[in-house]
């Protein structure tokens, strides 16, 4: 066990540590990834008039940061204002449940008990709006952590909506963590894009006001909807770390594997041994160093650090890579005289404002980036699957380019999207099309995390890394790298000029 004992004073495995075991009180009751328990504590947030004492800071932020972003509106053209709205006097109602497209509440006696196979409409807001001679706002949200909606239900729920509040302004709110497709009548909006900026706002405004009890819910909140949000980004430094410990302690994993095994099943009814204590102090610690190895997302990354690109000189292409894990490739395509390195090191941020949840290391304004996602994303403690999973079952990949625009300085970000958006639209006018896309990039405006959005979208048709790295060196591939990294050079070079 000599691995062991040394890895155990190891600053990087103590880093890595700190990181991966942090207490949370969402993670010890298992609510992570509970939607029920979401939508419960989101509704209870919204509600001016709950005892958290917030009063309707968090529903404000919420509001403000929806209508921001284009979900919320009247009549269809004027940009909601929320100082139209009686916020005090706002009525929050959380899960309310379903009979095909009738609530149960007003469902006849004889199936007032029956199964709720229309489900349940996750949270029911109406906010009455000052100027508008008795019409009230209301919002309907339908919240998605890991599933997605049953048939017809969404439906139903905008068909009960439309009876019953037609004389209001009605929005519906169809909230996720990852892209999807909502139904018509729904406006599709991510945790990233509303609820967790709202939440780190509503921190702010509360820092001197809010009871202790309150704030740490909220510190344990934001660090949960933070790991969803941020996905591979949240956790940027374990990989790193892991590496570095495969890499100096090349037994290790024999090692820990072997403290796993020993680990007694309840159904053995066997004596704990001397090393049970070390193995559950570090236990999740040890599980992520266990499975590093074996993941087939590491075999990219490797590939990726000291493969990729080597190939490529015949096509005068040089990839400069910048920070980079199993959940995210990033780097520059450099063409032979091309300034696009300079310039995205000109306009990026160069202070991380979080060391644990940096954006780059490198101080690029802009980056490509191969993402990587498995069924059911990645855990707050970085394994592909729970860790207590001991099962052998094949974990599915899904790989996807992004052209993303982070933290800048001395430019309008706005500004750079948009002009992104528009050469792009030009150079590759069939990306306007996002549904349905096969193969084939498409065009959006999407945020990924608080730090970045995504200009494009690529997802690829690939099974396994092995279809990857096909794919990634593969001309129709590098050709897309090289015409988009002049575009990118070309509306950097716009923007400065523009702040100049």
């Amino acid at each position: 066990m000599s691995q062991i004992q040394n890895i155990l004073v190891d600053e990087a495995f103590v880093a890595l540590d700190r990181q991966l075991s942090g207490f949370n009180f969402f993670d010890v009751l298992n609510l992570r990834n509970a939607e029920i328990r979401h939508t419960r504590f989101l509704a209870h947030l919204l509600d001016p008039l709950a005892s958290h004492g917030l009063g309707d800071v968090f529903l404000r932020a919420f509001l403000l940061q929806a209508a921001a972003l284009g979900k919320l509106s009247l009549d269809g053209v004027k940009q909601l204002e929320v100082q139209d709205l009686d916020l005090q006097l706002a009525r929050v109602i959380p899960e309310i449940p379903f009979k095909n497209s009738t609530p149960l509440d007003e469902a006849p006696s004889s199936e007032a008990n029956a199964n709720p196979k229309g489900g349940q409409l996750d949270i029911f807001m109406q906010i009455p709006l000052r100027t508008r001679g008795g019409r009230d706002l209301v919002i309907a949200i339908e919240n998605k952590i890991q599933a997605q909606a049953g048939v017809g239900q969404l439906q139903n729920y905008k068909k009960w909506l439309d009876a019953k509040f037609k004389r209001h302004k009605i929005h519906c709110l169809y909230l996720t963590v990852q892209e999807q497709d909502a139904n018509t009548g729904w406006v599709h909006v991510t945790y990233s894009e509303l609820v967790y900026p709202a939440l780190v706002a509503t921190q702010h405004a509360t820092a001197h006001s809010a009871s202790q009890d309150v704030a740490i819910f909220l510190c344990h909140y934001a660090q949960v909807l933070r790991d969803i949000v941020e996905s591979e980004a949240a956790y940027a430094t374990t990989d790193a770390l892991a590496e570095r410990l495969m890499e100096k302690y090349p037994r290790v994993q024999e090692d820990i594997k072997r403290l796993i095994d020993e680990w007694p099943r309840l159904a053995d009814g066997a004596p704990l041994k001397p090393s049970w204590g070390l193995y559950r102090r570090y236990m999740k610690t040890f599980q992520f160093l266990a499975s590093f190895d074996t993941d087939e997302s590491t075999q990219v990354l490797r590939w990726f650090t000291h493969q990729w690109g080597s190939g490529l000189k015949e096509r005068n292409l040089q990839i400069l890579r910048d920070d980079s894990n199993r959940g995210y490739l990033r780097f520059l395509p450099i063409a032979p005289d091309s300034a696009l390195a300079a310039l995205s090191k000109q306009c990026g941020k160069k202070r991380r404002s979080d060391e644990r949840y940096p954006w780059t290391s490198g101080e690029n304004g802009v980056l490509f980036e191969i993402r990587c996602s498995a069924d059911g994303g990645r855990s707050r403690e970085g394994s592909r699957r729970s860790q207590t999973d001991r099962s052998d079952s094949v974990v599915q990949y899904k790989w996807c380019l992004h052209v993303v625009v982070g933290p800048l300085e001395g430019m309008n970000r706005a500004s750079l999207v948009d002009r992104l958006r528009c050469l792009y639209r030009i150079a590759w006018p069939q990306t306007q099309v996002r549904k349905n896309q096969k193969d084939r990039p498409v065009i959006q405006e999407r945020v990924l995390s608080e730090q970045f959005y995504s200009v494009m979208k690529w997802n690829f048709e690939a099974g396994d890394y092995k279809v990857l790295q096909k794919k990634m060196v593969s001309p129709k591939f590098l050709d897309f790298l090289q015409q988009a990294a002049v575009l990118t050079e070309e509306a950097l070079a716009e923007c400065l000029a523009g702040q100049a």
